[in-house]
């Protein structure tokens, strides 16, 4: 069984360059660390080759989604990735250590478990949790958001001490048995940025009844390089044209009703 870890670089070569226990996830036995990057940077080809990863420059810029497909393509067609194996979403601004990550995969072969998160925290102290587990959202809530910055959707983490399914988790790490995301046909790639991790974990359960596998007791840090979604801005657009193609998908949505 081997562990393939995807990492996406949007012009993240300083954060990627920096992180020790990506350096680390490179030389465990069974694993692989394939770098996507989307805008093409000598530096950090030439940070692959130093520290054995796998290198892909994007042909022309494209969408988180694009580029992870890629990226499992790869896995399957060049380094011979089999249904058993694992395939990793793991954020440029992600630290986890080789033993948590090995740890998620154990537990998601004793569970029977082929979509697995962890819980992230957005300093290295673990003191500030991330929001990383959420509801299916609805209009209403993504109006919130907006308007009073609150979090409706959110899962009370504190609450949680034990392995528990839970709707959706952030792409900054998702953790995919081969053979489910190679069934769901990976991302849709009409989510250039945003949503599209709400939109595959949806579509997992209702195609295949697979929900996410939340594992509290596993911590790694999130460091949140939040693009601005201030109006007007490219964010933003892509935002509110992602938040339309998800609520299009069902008369469900349209209405904001959670399923």
């Amino acid at each position: 069984m081997t562990i393939y870890v995807s990492v996406v670089s949007h012009g993240n070569e300083a954060l990627i360059s920096r992180n020790n226990q990506l350096q680390a996830l490179a030389t465990l036995e069974g694993g692989e660390v394939v770098l996507r990057d989307n805008l093409g940077c000598a530096e950090l080809r030439a940070f692959a080759s130093d520290y054995s990863m796998h290198y892909l420059a994007s042909p022309s810029p494209m969408g988180f989604g694009a580029n992870n497909n890629a990226v499992f393509e790869y896995c399957r067609s060049t380094l011979g990735m089999q249904p058993g194996d694992y395939f990793c979403l793991h954020n440029p601004d992600l630290v986890i250590t080789p033993d948590v990550l090995l740890e998620a995969v154990n537990a998601a072969e004793l569970c029977a478990a082929r979509l697995v998160t962890i819980n992230l925290f957005q300093d290295r102290e673990l003191s500030r949790p991330d929001f990383n587990i959420k509801r299916f959202p609805s209009l209403l809530d993504f109006a919130r958001g907006f308007l009073l910055g609150s979090n409706p959707a959110a899962y009370d983490k504190a609450a949680i001490d034990e392995p528990t399914l839970v709707d959706w988790a952030s792409g900054a790490f998702l953790l995919f048995k081969a053979e489910l995301y190679q069934q769901l046909n990976g991302f849709d790639e009409r989510f250039f940025m945003y949503l599209e991790d709400v939109d595959i974990c949806r579509r997992s359960r209702d195609e295949f009844g697979d929900q996410v596998l939340y594992l509290p007791h596993l911590k790694a840090v999130h460091l949140c390089q939040q693009a601005n979604k201030r109006l007007f801005s490219r964010h933003f657009y892509w935002f509110m044209v992602s938040m339309l193609k998800y609520f299009l998908r069902s008369g469900s949505r349209k209405l904001g009703l959670r399923t």
